[in-house]
């Protein structure tokens, strides 16, 4: 499987976001893929919960969501990163708009390292 940037991604393991004291992510919880090269993959998680504001300043919603074959409004979670492998991935499900990617992409270049939440994958 081919795997760009910009592409939207189920995967196939649990992921465990460390904010939330292990809180389990929905199996094949969508995940955006910011960066990808061979198999050195960084993404970051997609959620349906509207929560961008001023408390969440690393959320960029993603206006094009119907294109990207979100099922409802959505935005993707910037500061929530994982390091993927090829394997990790189930299948794609969709790509992000031009001008999504560069929102994200934007976004996720002005959230400092100290700030990101690495997202653990339970492979089974």
């Amino acid at each position: 499987m081919k795997i760009n940037k910009g592409d939207i991604v189920h995967l196939k393991w649990t992921a465990l976001n460390g904010l939330e004291g292990k809180q389990v992510l929905q199996d094949k919880h969508p995940f955006v893929i910011l960066r990808s090269n061979e198999n050195n993959i960084v993404a970051c998680v997609i959620s349906s919960v509207d929560k961008v504001s001023k408390y969440f300043p690393y959320n960029v919603p993603i206006e094009d969501w119907k294109d990207a074959n979100l099922t409802k409004p959505s935005h993707a979670k910037t500061d929530r990163i994982a390091k993927l492998e090829l394997d990790d991935i189930y299948r794609k499900i969709g790509h992000l708009s031009n001008n999504d990617y560069i929102n994200v992409m934007t976004r996720f270049n002005k959230c400092p390292s100290s700030d990101y939440i690495m997202i653990e994958m339970i492979r089974r």
